[in-house]
C-alpha cells in the first residue's frame, strides 16, 4: 500500500518562486496514511472526510489523450515554436489540431522534438532524447517528468548560464475571479528521486537547485476602465498580469517559504505561497523503509492568497490601482527547473485546477 501524505482542503494562510530565502517548518492540517484506516495527527482516530467538490475543472483532456506539442530550447524566437507533437504511436488523429496540452524544455543538450518514442506495458508512452525523458499514459493520465543531469550540463552551471526545463503547459477558457467562490489547486504525486551529482566543492546554493513547481498568470480585464486626472487607469492596466506560484519541491529547503518579487525574464510580478501552506514537509523522495512510495496529495484554495498577492505586489509599486475582482486565470505551467546538476523524477497521477462560481 502507498503511504500517502494527505492534505485535504486546508484553509488558506499568506506568499515562491526560484531562487529566493526560505526557511524551515511544517504544513498545518497534513496527515500520512499510515496504512491502518487512520490519518496520523487526527485526534478523533478516525479518516478526514474528503469533501466533494461541486466545480468546473479548467483543465481540458486532463488524460492527455489527444497528444502534446513539443516547443523548442528557447523561450522565445524561432526555435520556440512547437516542432513535434507526441501522438502515441499515431494513434493520436490530427494532434496540431486537438491537442490541449504543451511540453516546454528549454535549454540543455538534448531535444525532446527528437525524442525515441517507446509504448510500455502500461499502455504509457515514453519519450526519451539524452537526459530528457517524458511519459504520458493517455489512459489513465499518469505522467512523468524526468531530467539526467549529467547528460544536460557539461560542467556545474556558472551564473548567467541557462538551466534545464521539463514543463507541461496549457492555456484553458478565459474565468473572471469577480464570479469565483473558490479556486482550488489539486495534485497528487511522487517524487521518484532527487539526486546532486556535483561534488561539495562544485555546489552553489545560490546557483544550483532541483525545483518543481507549479504556476498560473492572472490577466488585468476589466470590463470598464478610465484614467482619472492624473493619467493614471483607475482599474488598472488592461493586460498588466502576474505569475503566482504553487512550489511543490526544492531541494534547498525543508519547507519553501512565501515569497514576492519582481521577475526581470519574463518582466512580471511574481508571487509564491509557501509550500508548507498544502504540504507536509519536509517531503521524502523515492520509497520509504517498507519499499512503500511517498505519494503526496493535496486540494488547497488559493483564492484568499491570490487577493493578497495583488496586495504585496503594490506594495512593491507593481499592479497599480489593480483589483483582484478584475483578474482572469487562463494558463498554467507545472514541473522541474534545474539550474544545477541533479537527476530527478516525479510521477503525477493527478492534477486539476478547479473553478467553482459564486451562487447567484
Amino acid at each position: 500500500m502507498k503511504k500517502i501524505m494527505k492534505t485535504v482542503l486546508v484553509a488558506a494562510l499568506s506568499l515562491t518562486l526560484a531562487f529566493c530565502a526560505f526557511a524551515c517548518g511544517n504544513t498545518e492540517g497534513g496527515g500520512m496514511n499510515n496504512g491502518n484506516g487512520t490519518e496520523q495527527g487526527d485526534n478523533t482516530g478516525g479518516k478526514p472526510e474528503k469533501p466533494e467538490i461541486k466545480g468546473q475543472s479548467l483543465l481540458s483532456d486532463k488524460t492527455f489523450s489527444q497528444g502534446l506539442g513539443v516547443k523548442g530550447l528557447v523561450a522565445s524566437g524561432a526555435d520556440a515554436e512547437i516542432g513535434r507533437y507526441f501522438d502515441y504511436g499515431g494513434t493520436v488523429e490530427n494532434p496540431e489540431e486537438t491537442c490541449k496540452w504543451v511540453l516546454g524544455q528549454w535549454s540543455g543538450k538534448s531535444d525532446l522534438r527528437k525524442a525515441k518514442e517507446t509504448k510500455l506495458s502500461d499502455g504509457g508512452y515514453n519519450y526519451r532524447d539524452g537526459g530528457k525523458s517524458v511519459t504520458f499514459n493517455p489512459e489513465s493520465g499518469v505522467f512523468n517528468l524526468s531530467i539526467d543531469g549529467a547528460s544536460e550540463y557539461d560542467h556545474p552551471r556558472k551564473n548567467g548560464e541557462g538551466w534545464a526545463h521539463s514543463l507541461i503547459e496549457q492555456t484553458f477558457e478565459l474565468k473572471r475571479l469577480e464570479d469565483a467562490e473558490h479556486l482550488y489547486f489539486k495534485l497528487r504525486f511522487t517524487l521518484d528521486y532527487v539526486e546532486n551529482l556535483m561534488s561539495r566543492d562544485e555546489y552553489d546554493s545560490g546557483l544550483h537547485a532541483a525545483q518543481l513547481l507549479w504556476y498560473v498568470t492572472f490577466r488585468n480585464d476589466p470590463k470598464e476602465n478610465s484614467m482619472d486626472a492624473e493619467g493614471n487607469w483607475v482599474n488598472g492596466k488592461t493586460g498588466d498580469w502576474f505569475w503566482f506560484g504553487l512550489p511543490i519541491y526544492d531541494n534547498r529547503y525543508d519547507t519553501i517559504q512565501a515569497s514576492a518579487a519582481y521577475d526581470q525574464g519574463t518582466n512580471a510580478y511574481i508571487s509564491g505561497l509557501s509550500n508548507g501552506y498544502y504540504l507536509p514537509t519536509p517531503l521524502e523522495t523515492g520509497v520509504d523503509d517498507d519499499g512503500m512510495p511517498w505519494t503526496y496529495e493535496f486540494t488547497y484554495d488559493a483564492l484568499p492568497k491570490v487577493k493578497e498577492a495583488i496586495e504585496e505586489a503594490q506594495k512593491l509599486g507593481a499592479l497599480k490601482n489593480v483589483k483582484a475582482e478584475n483578474l482572469t486565470i487562463n494558463y498554467m505551467n507545472f514541473g522541474w527547473e534545474v539550474p544545477g546538476t541533479f537527476n530527478v523524477s516525479a510521477t503525477v497521477e493527478e492534477i486539476d485546477i478547479i473553478y467553482v462560481a459564486k451562487n447567484k
